[in-house]
């Protein structure tokens, strides 16, 4: 998860809405992200393997194959995202909340199911802007509003209105984190 009830309501000055922010965050995120096409990937921290598995319980993420430590991944650390890809159960974006060996133990605030290894899972160190978070806390509050903000014109003879397309509404919160992608 990339941002939270907590950051949400602080970012928005509002409460009493936890749930129904709580229901909303991961479809926002999954939309910004997938808008941006940008998952923030750190350059040349990237873990592919068969060996990595998920504890729900522990909310670790052990790689039988590598060190997170090592000298190739030196930079995986607490308070970072790892972004994690091709898993049967597990794929999303994760905070890290402390390394140690083999083993990376994510936020509390995190949900992993248990997974096995077996899998080729791809982990990809994710450095998350805040401005990001920032957008993101909007996007939420605009979902959190409803579609009522979306309206872009309206009749009042026989009652016509026009939204505007949720291409444009993605862009107003996230168009600074697009990344284009090349053919």
């Amino acid at each position: 998860m990339i941002i939270t009830v907590d950051e949400v309501n602080s970012i928005l000055q509002i409460s009493g809405k936890d749930d129904a922010i709580s229901d909303i965050i991961p479809f926002a995120e999954s939309h910004g992200m997938d808008y941006c096409k940008n998952y923030f990937h750190v350059e040349d921290q990237t873990i592919e393997g068969t060996g990595i598995s998920f504890s729900a319980v522990d909310k670790k993420i052990t790689n039988e194959n590598q060190n997170f430590l090592s000298e190739d991944s030196y930079y995986y650390q607490a308070g970072l995202y790892i972004h994690v890809q091709n898993s049967v159960l597990n794929d999303g974006i994760f905070l890290i909340k402390s390394v140690s060996g083999n083993e990376l133990v994510v936020d509390d605030n995190e949900t992993l199911s248990d997974e096995d290894v077996g899998a080729l899972i791809t982990l990809d160190l994710a450095k998350i802007p805040k401005g990001f978070k920032m957008a993101l806390a909007k996007y939420v509050g605009f979902l959190l509003r409803g579609m009522s903000s979306d309206l872009q014109s309206e009749s009042i003879g026989d009652y016509s209105y026009q939204l505007k397309p949720s291409e444009n509404i993605l862009s107003q919160y996230f168009s600074g984190y697009r990344k284009i992608g090349v053919i």
